[in-house]
């Protein structure tokens, strides 16, 4: 992977740098250009088929077909894939054994390095893996909704910068809508306030946050959008429908890579529910037995840089691993190289 050493043909196009921007336009055949970003670790757009958070959490770098491009065409993984397996991977760079490790995410407590010796009995071999301690937290293990599928009138008040909620919000707590006429209204503390022909300074309540999809929810109450599922919201004053970024609301912080380290090394693959391509369910592990399945009549010559490895099989864009016997109901395709893509089929789906 990474920049191929045929770049410096003199028969390929011109290779065009914009240092400014981070961009360098790679020709893998000539007059046929991709783009490489060389600093971005982010895509913003909604990509279909691409684990967005996986691939930045490997600290892996979009390639572009065109430099307008919103989504990419493939990735880049060196440093995970060069990374010495008896070191912790985190964010691009190696950590030792022993060392601590603060990820940033509040649900992290006392991360630290840690390298496991070998184990033949359970077929494992000496790597470094990173452990956190369990957090727990009593308010959020129970449902917001009752037995009917209705919400409760109080639910657990969150923090992006907490990871558990304290205390609970009612929504019988929620701010009440002031108008310039006479008002006459009780406030949280108990006490009445008349104001006549003028707007009402009435002490703040608590806010009600309105989504596009007009759902409702109160101030420090948890949601998320339906159609940007990777972000997770936090209902606050100034909220408006629509809104997706800060303070409001932040990317889903998986941990994926953190907490699956040895899975990954051995080949396995994010497995995401639906068409989600978010935080994933579980991992899905190569088996010698598997195959691939293709739509592609005539076979050309595979192309590294286009191509998904999955434990021995090498697949095209667009190749499926054939389902399992025993797991109809998951379904593994090259969508956006260099790793397989892995979803379980909803129960709609599957039934």
């Amino acid at each position: 992977m990474g920049i191929p050493r045929k770049l410096f043909s003199p028969n390929l196009a011109v290779l065009v740098l914009v240092w400014s921007g981070g961009i360098v336009a790679l020709p893998t055949e000539a007059g046929d250009n991709e783009t490489i970003s060389l600093n971005a670790t982010s895509v913003e757009a909604p990509c279909p088929g691409v684990p967005r958070s996986y691939y930045e959490e490997l600290d892996c770098k979009p390639v572009f077909k065109k430099p307008e491009d919103k989504c990419p065409v493939r990735y880049t993984c060196d440093n995970f894939e060069k990374s010495d397996a008896e070191m912790c991977f985190f964010r691009g760079k190696a950590v030792a054994p022993g060392a601590s490790i603060d990820t940033g995410n509040p649900c992290d407590i006392g991360c630290s390095c840690h390298l496991e010796e070998p184990s033949p009995e359970y077929n494992l071999t000496k790597m470094a893996v990173v452990n956190c301690a369990i957090v727990d937290c009593p308010l959020e293990m129970m449902s917001s909704y009752d037995e009917d599928g209705n919400l409760k009138p109080c639910v657990p008040k969150k923090s992006h910068d907490e990871c558990c909620a304290s205390e609970t919000v009612c929504f019988a707590d929620a701010e009440d809508q002031v108008d310039n006429s006479t008002v006459k209204t009780s406030v949280a503390e108990g006490k009445e306030i008349e104001v006549g022909n003028t707007t009402a300074q009435v002490p703040k309540k608590l806010a009600i946050c309105s989504t596009a999809d007009n759902k409702t929810y109160v101030e420090g109450q948890e949601f998320y959008l339906d159609d940007l599922p990777c972000k997770v919201c936090i209902c606050q004053p100034g909220y408006t429908a629509g809104e997706s970024g800060e303070p409001w609301c932040r990317d889903v912080r998986c941990g994926t890579v953190l907490e699956h380290t040895r899975e990954i090394r051995q080949g396995c693959v994010p497995l995401y529910y639906g068409n989600t391509r978010c935080c994933p369910i579980g991992f899905h592990c190569p088996n010698a037995n598997d195959t691939v399945t293709s739509d592609v009549l005539v076979k050309i010559a595979l192309n590294p840089d286009e191509t998904c490895k999955f434990g021995e099989l090498n697949l095209r864009v667009g190749d499926r691993v054939t389902p399992r016997e025993t797991e109809k109901c998951i379904e593994c395709k090259c969508e956006v190289p260099p790793f397989v893509t892995c979803h379980q089929k909803t129960y709609e789906e599957c039934s």
